[in-house]
This record gives structure tokens, sequence and C-alpha cells, in this order.
């Protein structure tokens, strides 16, 4: 592990691997969820693949079925590895093994989505268009989904903006909740401030939105304000002041505790107690 872990950051010192939005965000909780991240990938949520889809469907829809296939609804269900493996498989698993068979030929590498998840994701592009605010930015946008490459503190960053124009980009949230007191407090907790940073180096200072969508219909847009990215420019770089420390220190296997300087955190009781 020692080795892999070298190897990786020779290359980003050596700015032949690049940094992201993402893999900062896993070390800004600690050195250890950075190499985790790295190299371990996790599986997606069924809620993450699901805002992918809607992502996909709004911003790419031309190459969407590129990517995608949506399982017919008479589609039998997948039979089980038991019912696979039986002696004698009924007619009934005999069909369904069939038609998984032909269907995953036709499909190739395609994305399989059910088709009450396809319904679910028109109807969240069909709020987002009723909203006048988010609707004039889709319209008036005219990059997606694109690849920015830059140098910044001397790492190699690589960023996807959703969208943008000569005056303005925005980045698409598909939440649980897109109330937006609510929106707003977890975009703090999910670092998004650090986002509106990283793309305004990427490309350039412009105004930038988060249109939050929810499955209820919920739709709400929000302009990061110019002390909100200042504060995500702040906090990027304190950000990368640790990474150049853990690089240092060669801390990537520790956890929260490299961010205690006691090794410990105090847990002092809420004010409310003390009164």
């Amino acid at each position: 592990m020692k080795e892999s872990i070298d190897a990786l950051i020779n290359g980003i010192l050596k700015q032949e691997s690049h940094l992201s939005y993402s893999s900062i965000s896993a070390f800004k909780k600690s050195p250890l969820d950075f190499i985790k991240y790295k190299f371990h990938k996790s599986e997606p949520t069924p809620a993450m693949e699901f805002g992918s889809m809607v992502h996909k469907l709004l911003l790419e829809q031309n190459t969407f079925f590129d990517k995608y296939a949506i399982i017919p609804s008479h589609a039998p269900k997948k039979p089980t590895n038991v019912q696979i493996n039986a002696k004698k498989p009924s007619d009934e698993t005999l069909n369904a093994i069939e038609f998984w068979n032909v269907f995953k030929l036709s499909t190739e590498d395609r994305i399989l989505i059910s088709s009450n998840d396809y319904f679910d994701a028109e109807k969240v592009i069909e709020t987002i268009y009723k909203n006048q605010s988010s609707c004039e930015l889709i319209n008036f946008a005219n990059s997606f989904e694109k690849e920015h490459n830059f140098v910044y503190d001397n790492f190699l960053f690589k960023a996807f903006i959703d969208a943008e124009c000569d005056l303005f980009r925005f980045d698409l949230k598909v939440v649980a909740s897109a109330e937006p007191r609510k929106f707003q407090r977890d975009a703090i907790a999910y670092g998004y401030p650090i986002q509106s940073a990283v793309y305004e180096i990427a490309s350039g200072q412009k105004d930038f939105y988060n249109i939050a969508v929810d499955k209820t219909g919920g739709v709400s847009v929000h302009k990061m304000t110019r002390q909100t990215i200042d504060y995500g420019r702040r906090c990027f770089d304190e950000i990368l002041e640790n990474f150049n420390r853990c690089i240092l220190e060669d801390a990537w296997l520790k956890s929260y505790e490299f961010y205690s300087e006691n090794l410990y955190f105090d847990f002092d009781l809420p004010k409310y107690l003390n009164e």
C-alpha cells in the first residue's frame, strides 16, 4: 500500500495526475478519506445514480441513450443465481434467462434503468423548465459538461462544469429537498462554496448559480455572492495548505486526527446546557 500511495503522490507532484473538487472534498474530511477515494471507488447510491441520470437527460440529451437503456415495462424479473443454477429450472425461469441474455446483448455496456426511474427523471426535467430562473439559465447556456484543466498552487486540476456561457455558469444539484433554507445549510456542509471557487479558477470570473431540484417538484435557484465565492477560495487555499503539510509529514493513513493538534477533539457542552 505504501508503494501505491507514494506512486500516487509522486504523480500528483509531477502533474502527471490531477486533483479535482471531489478528491479535495475527500481530503477535507481526512487524508485517509482521500486515499480511499483514489483507490477504493465506492458504489454509487441510488440517489447518486438518479442524479447522474437527470444530469445526462438535461445537459446531454442527444447522447442520453448512448449511456442508458430503459428496461421494458413487460420485462420479467431477473432470475436469481439459485434459479439459474437449479437442476431443473422452471419454464418461467428459462424464459426470463433468455429474455435477459438477449436484452443485455442488445444494450451492450449501457446502464440499465427502469421505466419508472426514467419517468421520474423526465418529471424532474419538466419542473426545472417550469421554473423561470432555471429555464432562462439553461436556455442561455451554450457549453455543457465542458472539461477544464488548470494548474493552481503547482497542482494539476480537472473540473467538469455543468453549463456556462460568457456571463455565467451553473451547477445542477439533485437533492432530497430543494427548500431554499435547507439547501443553503446543506451547501455549506457539502462545500459548494469551494466548488464555486474552483470553477472560477478554472474558467474565469462570472456569475455562478446552483439549480437545486428534488423529486417532489421543488426547484430553487441560488446565486453565489462574491462573499460566498471568496469564502470558498479561502477554504480551498486552506485545504491545499493542509495537503502540502500531509505530503511533508507523509500522513496519508491518518484519519480525522490529522486536523487535531492534540490528536483528540474537545467535547464541549453546547451553550444552552451551560445556561
